[in-house]
């Protein structure tokens, strides 16, 4: 929507079942089969990194643009043991952790070492998300391994990971043939359901975050990345999530190899200039210098019953319309009261 503003011919390439029929109707125009517009665009904008990347691989080694993961980039955030690796490749210490295939062998983990950990999945393309837990102890992790157990929740391997007590922080930027572009996105994501950190834990519900010139966390943890990025030929949004432990020292979580959400819909309000333009530059190797620097831009996720606990709510929303009204806001002299 925002490069029709700009003036551009735009093709939004969803795959339509009954889920996504609605997604953009009316906005947008929307198309079933991208492939038969891969050639027409000037520039290909990939919003994640999952059900067509191996396509677009094969588009890329036929010339056409595509800012967006590859498969080897993909892997990076999708298969935790991966991206691990790219780190320590690069220099980045991480926490220790260890892969499991079996709740037991798990269990029998926590009971020896009698400490805290964080369970993670290593495919995260295809398993249980549910399956990430932060334990509060030993005998918390090994309730919830006991339950999934019960539930036959294994899908996959899975890693408990060292807990290490901190502040959690990520920082990101945009890569292309150049290099980073100017502009480190420093963010701090909000993950229960309510204010003050209270509730149930979601996907996320909201992020704070700002573009800053120079990023002491950038230069621990994202810039020692650089050869790794340019020699896999990756253009694109690159987010490394931290904690930040008592000392100082930033420890690596994970990888997002895409533009994040809602972190790309929020980076929105402090970019300036044409939406499409810069993307088309990223991938040429310019940096278009297109953020507002040291502003900081918050974006609320507005959740409604039931969720977050199905998807029986969409049936109550799908198919109204989308209207944009601008009021003006008065003040009374006597009142401070809006009308």
């Amino acid at each position: 929507m925002r490069c029709q503003k700009d003036g551009h011919d735009v093709r939004l390439g969803i795959k339509l079942d009954e889920k996504t029929k609605n997604i953009g109707k009316g906005l947008v125009q929307v198309v079933d089969d991208y492939r038969k517009w891969a050639r027409w665009a000037d520039i290909v904008f990939m919003a994640d990194n999952t059900l067509y990347t191996h396509d677009l691989d094969r588009w890329r080694a036929e010339g056409i643009k595509i800012v967006g993961a590859s498969i080897e980039a993909a892997e990076w955030e999708v298969n935790r043991s991966t991206g691990m690796k790219v780190f320590e490749k690069a220099g980045i210490a991480t926490a220790s952790c260890k892969e499991f295939k079996s709740y037991d062998d798990a269990i029998a983990y926590v009971k020896r070492e009698d400490r805290r950990f964080v369970s993670k999945v290593v495919d995260g393309g295809v398993a249980d998300k549910t399956l990430s837990y932060c334990s509060k102890s030993p005998e918390d992790m090994i309730y919830m391994l006991q339950r999934w157990k019960k539930l036959q929740k294994l899908a996959g391997a899975f890693v408990l990971q060292e807990f290490i007590a901190g502040v959690e922080m990520a920082v990101g930027a945009w890569f292309g043939s150049g290099g980073f572009s100017a502009g480190w996105c420093e963010n701090w994501e909000f993950k229960k359901l309510m204010n003050d950190d209270m509730g149930v834990a979601t996907g996320e519900q909201g992020t704070i975050l700002r573009y800053v010139r120079s990023s002491k966390l950038a230069r621990r943890v994202l810039q020692p990345l650089q050869g790794a990025l340019q020699r896999i030929g990756y253009v694109g949004y690159v987010d490394i999530n931290c904690i930040i432990d008592d000392a100082g020292t930033p420890w690596p979580l994970e990888f997002t190899m895409r533009p994040g959400w809602p972190t790309f819909n929020i980076q929105m309000a402090l970019h300036d200039g044409d939406h499409a333009q810069w993307l088309l530059d990223l991938w040429n190797g310019k940096d278009a210098r297109n953020w507002r620097m040291n502003e900081v831009a918050a974006g609320v996720v507005v959740s409604i019953p039931d969720y977050p606990y199905s998807h029986a709510t969409k049936r109550e929303v799908t198919g109204v319309p989308v209207c944009w009204a601008r009021r003006r806001r008065s003040f009374s002299r006597n009142s401070s009261t809006a009308r």
